[in-house]
């Protein structure tokens, strides 16, 4: 098996950093690239067929993303999967997982109520544990991946993935969704200054895996210079007409609207 037989797989965690990323993915692969959709409309986790479906449809297949590729996928299949991820200060991640919840999922701007909504807390140690707040399990799995890259050290962290691409990913990138740009009701860096303690705490498990992950997976530096993307608008609308008209009627969800795992819906109080 050599690099370009395998399939770039990219384990989406929530607010670290993805839809910046995934963007670029689109931009330079095309129809290349799947935003994989598990075949079972409630499970939240793909599997083997899944990609096996992707690849049917997309014989070519040179990556994937999506929230519900997760570590159980590596190696449970016959199709060669180089895994990477990002992850993030666990308390800025928890609170702009928060404001996004505010301004998208219906979550009342309280964030003593999000304190004791105990589903997104440790979420990047659950994303890797497979549910359970195992910090040694996440490092376990962590060392099978490609590539570890940490959200403050984005432009490295793409340089390294345009390294493990064999170039085909450009390092030039636009960031995506931030809260700055699009708005919000919540006032981050006042509830990071006033709940620093509570935020640390109620998020332990992901501290201990970050600073543990920090240790093992230093920076990688490549050092060369940055490629301009090629085609990368024209690409990103083939991606995303082949994934409304082709990808998601496929998977049995309608076309054009937003597609949400189970756990991802609004809150109805």
């Amino acid at each position: 098996m050599t690099r370009s037989d395998s399939v770039l797989a990219f384990v989406h965690i929530e607010k670290c950093g993805g839809s910046t990323l995934i963007g670029l993915l689109r931009r330079c692969y095309g129809l290349r690239h799947v935003d994989i959709i598990p075949g079972d409309r409630k499970s939240m986790i793909a599997v083997p067929s899944d990609v096996k479906f992707a690849r049917r449809l997309v014989p070519n297949l040179r990556s994937i993303a999506g929230h519900s590729i997760r570590p159980s996928l590596l190696g449970a299949g016959d199709i060669p999967l180089l895994a990477y991820t990002i992850l993030r200060d666990p308390s800025k991640r928890y609170v702009s997982d928060f404001q996004h919840h505010v301004d998208y999922k219906n979550f009342p701007n309280d964030f003593g109520r999000w304190l004791e909504y105990e589903k997104r807390r440790n979420f990047q140690t659950k994303a890797l544990a497979l549910g359970s707040n195992d910090t040694g399990t996440a490092l376990e799995h962590l060392r099978k991946f490609a590539l570890v890259g940490f959200l403050d050290e984005y432009q490295s962290f793409v340089e390294s993935l345009s390294v493990l691409s064999g170039g085909e990913v450009p390092t030039q990138f636009s960031i995506a969704n931030s809260a700055s740009a699009r708005g919000t009701a919540v006032n981050a860096a006042e509830i990071l200054d006033v709940y620093a303690d509570d935020i640390r705490l109620a998020n332990a498990y992901d501290w201990n895996l970050v600073e543990a992950a920090r240790r093992e997976f230093p920076v990688r530096r490549p050092g060369f210079q940055r490629m301009p993307a090629q085609g990368g608008q024209v690409k990103d609308v083939l991606n995303r007409a082949f994934r409304n008209i082709v990808y998601k009627p496929s998977r049995g969800v309608v076309p054009f609207q937003y597609h949400s795992l189970p756990d991802y819906r609004r809150f109805e109080w």
